[in-house]
C-alpha cells in the first residue's frame, strides 16, 4: 500500500482532536457536575452518564456556529506559505498543544478554560505558518472581550438570582412553603432556554433562514408547560411545610434545592456541549 501523506495527516489530526476532546472531558465536565456530585445530590457514575447525554445533545443541536468560528474564523488558510498542507499541519499542532496543556492542568486539578487554550494555540499556529496577517484579529479580539465580560456577567447574574431567591424563599418564615410556588417559576426558564436554543439553531442546520420569533413563542409555551408539569412534584415535596419550624423547613428546602441542582447541572452540560465540544471538532473540520 502506497504512502498517502494526506491520509496520514488526516489521521494524525483526528488523533489530536480525540486527545483534545478527551482532555476537555477530563477538565470541563466538573464545571457542570462538580457541585451536584460534591453536595451529594447525585452519584459520580450517574453524573458522568447524564453529562455525556446532555453534552452530546448540546453539541448536536446548537454547536455548529462555534465550530464554524474555530474552523474558519480565527486563522486564514489562504495566508499560509504552502497552502492547505501547512494549514492542516497548523491545525493538528494547535489541537495537540491545547490538549497537552489541558492534560497538565487536569493532572494538577486546575480548572482552566479550553476555549482560551485552543484559541491561543490556533493564533500561535497561524502566526508560525503565515505570519501575523494569517490571524483574523477582529474575531480574536471579540473572543478575548467575551473572556472578560462573561465572568463579570456571570457573577452579576448569580448575585442577582441568589438575592432574589433569598428574598422570595430563604428569608421567609417557611422557606419550604414558599418553594412550593416559586420552584416552578425557577424551573420554567431552564427548559425555555434549552428549547429556544435548539429551535433557533435548527433552521441554520437545515440551511434555512433564521427567524427568532417562532422560537421565542415556542420557548414561552415550553416554559408554561414545564412549569405546570413540575407543580405536582413541588406540591408533593413540600407537603406539610406549614407545620414545620423555620429550621426544619430550611432543611427540607435544601433537599429540594439539591434535586434542582441536578436539573441545573444538566443545563450546564447542555450549554457546555453546545460551546466547548467545538474546541476539538472545529479545527478538525
Amino acid at each position: 500500500m502506497a504512502f498517502d501523506p494526506a491520509f496520514t495527516l488526516l489521521a494524525l489530526a483526528a488523533l489530536a482532536g480525540f486527545y483534545l476532546a478527551w482532555n476537555i472531558g477530563a477538565n470541563d465536565v466538573a464545571n457542570a457536575m462538580g457541585t451536584a456530585v460534591g453536595s451529594g445530590a447525585i452519584r459520580l457514575a450517574t453524573a458522568l452518564v447524564i453529562a455525556g447525554v446532555f453534552e452530546f445533545a448540546g453539541a448536536m443541536l446548537v454547536g455548529d456556529t462555534v465550530s464554524q468560528t474555530l474552523e474558519r474564523g480565527v486563522i486564514d488558510a489562504a495566508r499560509f506559505d504552502f497552502g492547505t498542507r501547512d494549514y492542516a499541519i497548523g491545525l493538528a499542532v494547535a489541537l495537540s498543544t491545547a490538549g497537552g496543556w489541558l492534560n497538565v492542568a487536569s493532572s494538577r486539578g486546575w480548572p482552566v478554560s479550553t476555549t482560551h487554550s485552543i484559541v491561543g494555540a490556533l493564533v500561535g499556529a497561524g502566526i508560525a505558518g503565515g505570519g501575523f496577517d494569517a490571524v483574523r484579529w477582529p474575531t480574536v479580539g471579540i473572543i478575548a472581550v467575551t473572556w472578560v465580560v462573561t465572568p463579570i456577567l456571570g457573577g452579576l447574574l448569580a448575585y442577582a438570582l441568589f438575592r432574589l431567591m433569598q428574598s422570595l424563599v430563604l428569608d421567609a418564615r417557611s422557606p419550604l412553603a414558599r418553594l412550593r410556588w416559586w420552584g416552578p417559576v425557577f424551573v420554567a426558564p431552564i427548559f425555555a432556554t434549552v428549547a429556544f436554543a435548539a429551535e433557533f439553531r435548527t433552521p441554520a442546520l437545515l440551511g434555512s433562514a433564521i427567524d427568532p420569533r417562532p422560537a421565542l413563542v415556542d420557548a414561552a409555551l415550553v416554559a408554561l408547560v414545564s412549569g405546570a408539569l413540575v407543580v405536582p412534584l413541588f406540591l408533593r415535596a413540600t407537603r406539610g411545610a406549614e407545620a414545620l419550624s423555620h429550621n426544619e423547613s430550611m432543611v427540607r428546602a435544601e433537599r429540594v434545592f439539591g434535586r434542582l441542582q441536578i436539573l441545573t447541572a444538566c443545563f450546564i452540560a447542555f450549554a457546555h456541549g453546545s460551546n466547548d465540544v467545538a474546541n476539538a471538532v472545529g479545527p478538525l473540520a
